[in-house]
């Protein structure tokens, strides 16, 4: 499996691909603000993706989901429907 969550450059997808690792999503990250976001939503996502709600550097999911909308690490109901 590869790690995912950050900065991987086109070379590397390539050689994920040609080797046939799987990639990891962190569910979350798909309802940010940040650029790559589109990268984690689920209609994205490869078959062999392995996909967590969250990981050890990021909010709980109910924390998340319960935050003040409009934080970087949250979004309100209306934006994730």
């Amino acid at each position: 499996m590869s790690l995912d969550p950050g900065v991987i450059s086109p070379e590397v997808e390539a050689l994920c691909d040609t080797c046939g690792f799987s990639g990891m999503r962190i569910l979350q990250m798909a309802f940010g603000n940040d650029q790559k976001a589109h990268h984690y939503r689920p209609h994205h996502f490869t078959q062999n993706s392995i996909v967590y709600t969250t990981i050890h550097d990021h909010n709980t999911t109910v924390g998340w989901s319960t935050a003040e909308p409009g934080k970087d690490t949250s979004q309100s109901h209306e934006e994730i429907d």
